[in-house]
Order: structure tokens, then sequence, then C-alpha cells
């Protein structure tokens, strides 16, 4: 069976370097909510640029603040 994910993509741009990929370096980001079907942990962030993905988490304040953790 397959599964399709609705998602909320917010686009935004870094302004620190702290909010820089950690795997390719790129200044852009996504926070992403998952919407349908329902998860546990519907929030994570994501690089537009090599689709390098944080843990997913509870919450967006959560999800951001893995992504830093990770640069």
């Amino acid at each position: 069976m397959k599964v399709i994910y609705m998602e909320q993509i917010e686009h935004r741009k870094a302004w620190h370097e702290h909010m820089f990929c950690a795997q390719c370096g790129g200044y852009k980001y996504e926070v992403v909510e998952i919407k349908e079907p329902a998860v546990e942990d519907p929030w994570y962030v994501r690089c537009p640029n090599c689709k390098h993905e944080s843990t997913p988490a509870p919450d967006r304040a959560t999800a951001i603040e893995r992504w830093k953790r990770e640069c």
C-alpha cells in the first residue's frame, strides 16, 4: 500500500552560521510539518540542497533546536 504524506513547508534563509546545513553548508533550510497521516513527531527541518533532515520532533521549536545542535 502506498502512503502519501501531506506536508506544510516553510522556506527560510539562515542569518546565523549555526543554522547552516551540517552536511553541505547551505544557508537555506525548510521547516516541515507533516499534516497527514498523523505521526508521533510531525516536525523536522531539512536542507533543500542536499535533502539532509533533522531528527523528527513533536513541535516546531524542538525541531529547530535539533537542527542547530547538528551544525
